[in-house]
């Protein structure tokens, strides 16, 4: 099912396949230019957004992200974001994992921290700080009211 956007009858469309590369590179603001270039030639950021553009193309209800701004420049990760709120706000689905709480606390609506594998908290983001995250996520104290709170 995954390739019924640039494939007919079974068999692969390379202009649906150029068609929809156009049509992610226009949303992700990658020069159309550069759709024949190698992913790792290209900046840290673009290939951030080749990389989401990618699992995009098979029109998921959810898209599960880990650390979607990790080893790009501030202009990049201002853009993923960007790019991230506008998808949410269509109505797609995303779940992340970032390290980063100032991250964490500026893209989601609700956040779940967790200790060792055990779920420590579920929040609406906006009643957290990047302290609680930062003790939530490393102190075993944490953890002894016996879970999520």
């Amino acid at each position: 099912p995954s390739l019924t956007r640039i494939s007919t009858g079974g068999l692969l469309s390379g202009r649906r396949e150029n068609e929809l590369a156009t049509q992610l590179a226009g949303f992700f603001e990658i020069a159309v230019g550069r759709l024949g270039s190698q992913a790792g030639k290209l900046s840290g950021g673009n290939q951030q957004k080749v990389a989401l553009g990618k699992w995009l193309g098979i029109e998921p209800s959810i898209l599960l992200v880990e650390e979607p701004t990790r080893g790009v420049d501030v202009g990049a990760r201002a853009e993923i974001y960007h790019h991230l709120r506008t998808l949410a706000e269509r109505g797609l689905g995303i779940a992340f994992a970032s390290s980063d709480n100032q991250e964490v606390l500026g893209l989601a609506d609700t956040v779940a921290t967790f200790f060792r594998g055990r779920l420590v908290r579920m929040a609406a983001a906006e009643t957290l700080d990047p302290e609680e995250l930062l003790r939530d996520v490393t102190h075993p104290a944490s953890t002894e009211a016996g879970g999520a709170r």
